[in-house]
């Protein structure tokens, strides 16, 4: 949920947009179809803020998305706990390419866990 507010965030106080940017640079690179791949990034935002609420308001039959989503959050970089990452970058540590991997890798695992031990154990 946190990704999701700092993505609308940034997308109300850029000056052209995120979601513009997005589009024009879908639209650039020349793959075919940039509506559908638009889409698809929409989707995938959309389901992270799912995922959010599922979590909070403790939605069981919403679980199955966040175990559709940890191969896409690990393909994309889409880090569960991002702030971790952004307050690296501004105290200027430099975690290396494969100790990010790892803590990018731990952090989905550890999402996974949490969450197929809450839709085990909730009533």
């Amino acid at each position: 949920m946190g990704y999701f507010a700092w993505l609308v965030f940034n997308t109300l106080s850029a000056e052209r947009g995120e979601l513009a940017l997005l589009w024009s640079s879908l639209a650039a690179f020349g793959l075919p179809f940039p509506e559908v791949q638009f889409a698809a990034i929409i989707l995938f935002y959309l389901s992270i803020l799912v995922c959010g609420f599922a979590l909070v308001f403790r939605w069981r039959k919403v679980a199955w998305l966040n175990y559709v989503q940890s191969p896409l959050r690990l393909i994309f970089v889409v880090p569960t706990l991002y702030p971790l990452f952004f307050l690296f970058a501004k105290l200027d540590i430099e975690l290396g390419f494969f100790l990010s991997l790892a803590l990018l890798g731990a952090i989905e695992i550890g999402r996974v866990v949490i969450v197929y031990r809450w839709r085990t154990h909730t009533t």
